[in-house]
């Protein structure tokens, strides 16, 4: 695929020994796909800009600097290549990029980048990532970096990880990090960093945990850099429902998306719709009700329901129009259960 554009900028500085200016600039892109090798080539634009136009970042700095400005980009292009070697079960990608300018010397920047997916002994999935990269900077300034990052499953549904990052400067940055997704309904992670620099060296530590909640998703995280800096934050995502039978909280639901309001008659705990709600102290819960105006069911969780509660009809089924609230009175019971035997 190929595509062409031109664009037209008229700019006044604020500086008043700087006339108007009008200028243009063009750009080219193309792409293909290669089929019978698996590679694509992306030759993501040239781009050629007269000494008059003035995109919207030089026209900040310009402003900033009472309308002088030592990078004004005359032309610039960018040619990126991926490949999967199916031979070595590994992707590659090469990226180039050069950008001139009216006023001084180009800049230039490269990236080599592998991935792979290997097995190890009785460990499977094992993921590798190498990247190297090269930026020389119009002020001749040039920075080297390499970047390594391994993971590794633990089990089914846990996984440990640790990226490297190096430069020719002298700073480094470590981080190993374990996550597990073991439950369905929440997930968290630990990280702990090591950065060190010309300067001095530094510790930090963070950790998340998100849980899907009957009354909508919450979660927690954490930032510790010890004698500099520490955080925590808490955030919940979800709704609220309110009508004249009741409020409730929930999962989230959109505000033109139907959702149906179970009513227990003041009996918490109850199960609605497989966990996705639960009523509350109150004997409210709200859920999605699919589709509008289409059909759909509602049902309390029989065999999840709380100690000596039994329900009759768990199940309703309803066509909401869209954004309507659907009101579901539940006939519920609450006591313990006898069983006796009666001789005459």
């Amino acid at each position: 695929a190929i595509s062409a554009d031109v664009t037209r900028s008229e700019a006044q500085l604020p500086s008043a020994h700087t006339p108007r200016q009008t200028g243009y600039s063009y750009r080219i892109n193309y792409t293909k796909t290669f089929d019978s090798t698996g590679s694509t080539l992306a030759f993501v634009g040239y781009r050629f800009s007269d000494r008059h136009f003035i995109s919207l970042q030089e026209y900040l700095a310009r402003s900033e600097y009472d309308g002088n400005y030592l990078q004004d980009e005359k032309q610039s292009y960018s040619v990126s290549w991926s490949q999967y070697l199916e031979a070595l079960s590994m992707s590659a990608s090469l990226s180039l990029s050069r950008i001139s300018y009216w006023n001084t010397d180009g800049s230039n920047n490269w990236t080599l980048s592998v991935s792979k997916s290997a097995d190890i002994g009785a460990v499977h999935g094992v993921n590798l990532s190498l990247s190297l990269s090269r930026n020389q900077t119009a002020y001749s300034l040039t920075q080297n970096q390499v970047w390594l990052s391994v993971s590794v499953p633990w089990g089914d549904s846990r996984q440990v990880s640790y990226s490297m990052q190096k430069d020719n400067r002298g700073s480094m940055q470590q981080t190993l990090n374990y996550s597990d997704f073991h439950s369905p309904d929440t997930t968290w992670n630990i990280s702990a960093g090591h950065s060190q620099y010309d300067s001095g060296s530094s510790n930090s530590f963070s950790g998340n945990i998100q849980s899907r909640l009957p009354y909508g998703q919450a979660g927690a995280d954490f930032t510790l850099q010890p004698g500099q800096y520490r955080s925590l934050g808490l955030n919940w995502y979800g709704s609220l429902t309110a009508t004249t039978h009741g409020a409730a909280f929930s999962q989230s639901v959109a505000g033109n998306e139907p959702r149906m309001m179970i009513d227990t008659g003041g009996v918490a705990g109850v199960p609605v719709n497989s966990g996705s709600g639960v009523t509350n102290r109150f004997g409210i819960a709200v859920v999605s009700a699919g589709s509008s105006y289409r059909p759909g069911d509602s049902s309390v969780d029989v065999s999840a329901l709380p100690a000596g509660v039994d329900v009759t009809d768990p199940v309703v089924s309803q066509v909401l129009t869209e954004g309507a609230v659907g009101y579901w009175p539940v006939q519920t019971s609450r006591g313990e259960q006898v069983l006796g035997h009666i001789r005459l």
